[in-house]
């Protein structure tokens, strides 16, 4: 679980950042797939629903910046 754990930190972190649109891009795809493999582990399920909060405000920001890369 430590490694789920640590794997969302760190797309936090490159979500909540001025990281390049590689970088953002990569995070958001790696988020996707948390959340599909969390699908049947609660414990995950869990730890996406706590980061929820710090994550809507940067990801409005970049749906509102309509780059089709994000």
């Amino acid at each position: 679980m430590s490694g789920f754990s640590d794997q969302l930190e760190e797309i936090k972190s490159l979500i909540s950042s001025a990281a390049t649109k590689a970088n953002k891009s990569f995070a958001y795809s790696t988020l996707l797939h948390l959340q599909q493999q969390s699908s049947n582990c609660h414990g995950s399920i869990q730890m996406l629903a706590r980061s929820c909060r710090s994550l809507i405000r940067p990801t409005v920001a970049d749906v509102r910046n309509n780059d089709e890369e994000m």
